[in-house]
C-alpha cells in the first residue's frame, strides 16, 4: 500500500482535509496468483450462492471458472446437464451453471478517515441473453447498501445503480458501444456530509451521473461475479461464457496518512471527479437548499386549489385529455369534454376518471410502444404550466387520492415537460399493485427511483412534492405520503416547463392484462402554489398553505390577536399574542395566529436565545435565529427560516 501526496488541483477537493494523502489499495493485482490471493478471495464474501442460476467455484487449486492470463481475471460460466438443485439464496432459482466470482480481501468505509474513494476497471463483459456479469460494491454488514459499477442484463446496456433501500433506488443506464471490447467502468466516491455521499459514474473518462446516497460509515465488499439467467430476462447459452477484467484499481484517501506512509508520498495523483475526463480540475458541487436563490422577502401564490366544486370552476382551471391528445403508452384511449362526462366527472369536489374496457377494434395507441387499444378512460392536465426559475424558486403540488392497484391498472399524478421528454416527475404512479413509484427523469436512462408500499391505497391518502431551486440549474425534489417525508431527489430541471397531469392509464407497464369491469381513479384536495419574488398583488405573504419544506405537515395554532401597536408589523399586519416564530426576514420574526401572519414583539419574554455552536453547519444547513422547532430528528431539532432548513440551538 502506498500514499501519494494530493497535487495543488486536488488539494481544492479537501479544503476540509487539508493534510490527506492518497493512497493505493488495490493495483496490479492480477500478475499472478501469489499477488492476485494477496488482495482477492474467491466466490462471493457469503458463499458460492446468489440471486441467479450460476453456482460459483473457485479456489487455490481450482482455476476452471476463476484463472489468469496476461494480467487479466477471467470468468467463465460453463452450463451444466445434471440436477444440482437450487440456489441456497433468494429467490432460489435452479442451478444451471458453473461460473465464478471474486471479491476483494478488504471492506471499504467512507468516513472521516476515508473521505474518498476511487473504484475502477477495465472489462470485457458478455451481453448475450441469460448473462449477467457485474462489477460492484454490496454492503459487509447488510443489504442494502449496494453500487453497481457495471451490469449488463443480457444486452448492450450498463446499469449504474445506487440501492439506499431496496425501494428507494438511482439508476442510470447506458447503452455501450460494443461492450466485447475493453471499456473502463469507474466510480468516484466523496463524503458530503455526515451521513451521504455523491457517487459519480464514468465510462471510458466520460462522466455519466451523480447519486446521492446515506452510506457514510457503511462498509462495502468490492465483487465481480458472473451470474447467470437472473434478471438478465432469459434463458443463458448452451455453450462457455467469458466475463474479463484487468488493470482494477482501488485508492482512497486518507486523512490519517502519516510516519512512513506520508514520507512515501508523490505528486502523482489528482483524484477530482471529472465530467470530461478521468482527471481534471474541481467542478462546483450544487449548493444545499439552504442557499437558494430566493430572496428573503418571496411571496407565496396560490395557482390551483379549491378546482373541483363545479365544471366552471375545474373548466377555469383544467383542460381535459393529455396536452397532446388522447393515447398515451397504454392501452387507454381518453375520452373527455364539456359535453362527455363518461370518462372524466365531479362528485362532491372530486374529480373521477373512469375507465372502461371495449369490446370493439379501435385500432392501436398513436404513441410509442402503440398498444392495442382495450380501455377507454380520462386524464386532465393544468392549463398553467409550472417552471422553477429565479422568479419562481419554490413549487408545491400536492392531492389526495383513491387510486386502483388491480393488475393491469396504471394511474399516474405527475409533472412532465412542455418542450420535450423528459424532464418527468412522478407524485403518484402505481402499477398495478399497492406500491406508489416516485421517479425523478433526468434523462431516459438517469433515473432516480423510491417505491413505497401503501397500505390500503384504495383510501384517501395525501401525495405531495415540494420543488425548491438550489443551484443555476438544479432542484432539489421532496417527496412526501400522508406529510411523511419518504425521499429527496436531485435533478437539473431549472428553467424547464412543466405540464401537470392526472391520468388513469391501463395494462403497459402495470404488468399485465387490466380488469374486464370499469375502474375509478378519484382525486380531491389538488394544489399548487409556488413562491413568486415578484408578486406585487399577492401580499406581503399569503396564509393558505406552509410553504416551507416541511417534513412532516404542521399547522399553525389558534390564538386570540392582540391590538397592541409596539411591533415592526403594525399596521399591515397585527402584532401577536405569542412569541412562537415560525418566519424570519430581514424585518423581523413572524408568527401565525387565527391564521394570519403576525409580528412578533422585540421584547417576547421567550424571545429565541440560540447558542453560538451551529452543529447544523456540518450538514450544510444555517442555524435558526429562533427557538420554534417543527421537526426532529437524529441530527437534532430543526426549523424553517426564509423557507429553507435551519437547525436549533436553542
Amino acid at each position: 500500500m502506498f500514499c501519494f501526496v494530493l497535487s495543488s488541483i486536488a488539494l481544492l477537493t479537501f479544503v476540509n482535509n487539508a493534510r490527506a494523502v492518497w493512497e493505493d489499495l488495490i493495483s496490479d493485482s492480477l500478475t499472478d496468483y501469489k499477488t492476485f490471493e494477496t488482495y482477492w478471495e474467491y466466490l462471493y464474501p457469503w458463499g458460492q450462492d446468489h440471486n441467479g442460476s450460476a453456482r460459483m467455484y473457485g479456489a487455490s487449486d481450482d482455476h476452471n471458472h476463476v484463472y489468469l492470463e496476461d494480467n487479466t481475471i477471467v470468468l467463465k460460466a460453463s452450463r451444466i446437464n445434471w440436477d444440482e438443485g437450487k440456489s441456497t439464496a433468494d429467490p432460489y432459482p435452479v442451478i444451471h451453471y458453473h461460473s465464478g466470482a471474486i471479491h476483494s480481501k478488504q471492506t471499504f468505509t467512507i468516513n472521516d478517515q476515508f473521505p474518498d474513494y476511487e473504484f475502477k476497471g477495465e472489462f470485457i463483459a458478455p451481453t448475450k441473453g441469460g448473462t449477467w456479469p457485474a462489477f460492484w460494491l454490496n454492503g459487509a454488514w447488510s443489504w442494502p447498501p449496494e453500487i453497481d459499477i457495471l451490469e449488463f442484463k443480457g444486452n448492450n446496456v450498463n446499469w449504474f445503480n445506487t440501492f439506499r433501500t431496496s425501494s428507494d433506488v438511482s439508476t442510470r443506464k447506458d447503452t455501450v458501444s460494443n461492450p466485447n471490447t475493453w471499456h473502463e467502468y469507474r466510480v468516484w466516491i466523496t463524503k458530503v456530509s455526515n451521513t451521504d455521499m455523491d457517487i459519480h459514474f464514468y465510462i471510458d473518462g466520460e462522466w455519466k451521473a451523480k447519486h446521492t446516497a446515506n452510506h457514510v460509515g457503511k462498509p462495502f465488499h468490492l465483487i465481480m461475479n458472473l451470474q447467470m439467467e437472473g434478471s438478465s430476462g432469459g434463458n443463458g447459452p448452451s455453450g462457455d461464457t467469458y466475463y474479463k477484467g484487468r488493470n482494477i484499481y482501488v485508492g482512497r484517501s486518507n486523512n490519517n496518512c502519516t510516519g512512513d506512509c506520508a514520507k512515501k508520498a508523490a505528486a502523482t495523483t489528482t483524484v477530482a471527479p471529472a465530467k470530461t475526463e478521468t482527471k481534471a480540475p474541481v467542478q462546483t458541487q450544487p449548493q444545499n437548499s439552504n442557499n437558494n436563490n430566493s430572496s428573503n422577502d418571496d411571496q407565496w401564490e396560490v395557482l390551483i386549489d379549491d378546482s373541483l366544486k363545479d365544471y366552471k370552476t375545474f373548466e377555469s382551471y383544467w383542460n381535459y385529455l393529455y396536452p397532446w391528445g388522447q393515447d398515451h403508452n397504454g392501452s387507454a384511449r381518453m375520452y373527455g369534454a364539456s359535453d362527455d362526462h363518461n370518462h372524466i366527472y365531479l362528485e362532491d369536489n372530486t374529480i373521477v376518471l373512469k375507465a372502461s374496457r371495449i369490446n370493439w377494434d379501435e385500432g392501436k395507441s398513436t404513441s410509442d410502444p402503440y398498444p392495442v387499444i382495450h380501455y377507454h378512460s380520462g386524464a386532465i392536465h393544468a392549463k398553467q404550466t409550472f417552471t422553477i426559475n429565479d422568479q419562481y424558486p419554490d413549487y408545491e403540488f400536492k392531492g389526495e387520492f383513491i387510486a386502483p392497484t388491480k393488475g393491469g391498472t396504471w394511474p399516474a399524478f405527475w409533472l412532465t415537460g412542455v418542450k420535450s421528454w423528459p424532464p418527468e416527475v412522478d407524485i403518484l404512479e402505481f402499477k398495478g399493485n399497492n406500491v406508489n413509484w416516485f421517479n425523478t427523469f433526468r434523462t431516459s436512462s438517469d433515473v432516480s427511483t423510491r417505491k413505497d408500499t401503501i397500505s390500503n391505497p384504495n383510501t384517501w391518502h395525501e401525495y405531495r412534492v415540494w420543488i425548491t431551486k438550489v443551484s443555476n440549474t438544479n432542484v432539489d425534489i421532496h417527496f412526501y405520503i400522508d406529510g411523511v417525508w419518504k425521499a429527496k431527489h436531485t435533478a437539473n430541471h431549472v428553467g424547464k416547463a412543466f405540464y401537470l397531469i392526472m391520468n388513469l392509464q391501463m395494462e403497459g407497464s402495470s404488468g399485465g392484462n387490466g380488469p374486464s369491469g370499469d375502474t375509478y381513479y378519484k382525486g380531491r384536495k389538488i394544489f399548487v402554489g409556488r413562491t413568486n419574488t415578484k408578486c406585487t398583488t399577492c401580499g406581503k405573504k399569503a396564509t393558505t398553505t406552509t410553504a416551507a419544506p416541511a417534513k412532516t405537515e404542521t399547522k399553525a395554532p389558534a390564538q386570540t390577536q392582540d391590538s397592541k401597536n409596539d411591533c415592526f408589523s403594525y399596521p399591515t399586519y397585527p402584532c401577536c399574542v405569542g412569541n412562537t416564530v415560525y418566519y424570519v426576514d430581514e424585518e423581523g420574526s413572524w408568527g401565525v395566529e387565527n391564521g394570519n401572519w403576525c409580528g412578533i414583539k422585540s421584547n417576547a419574554s421567550n424571545a429565541a436565545n440560540p447558542s453560538t455552536s451551529c452543529w447544523s453547519k456540518e450538514l450544510g444547513y444555517n442555524c435558526c435565529t429562533h427557538c420554534s422547532v417543527v421537526y426532529t430528528d437524529e441530527s437534532g431539532k430543526w426549523g424553517v427560516e426564509n423557507n429553507n432548513w435551519c437547525g436549533i440551538t436553542c
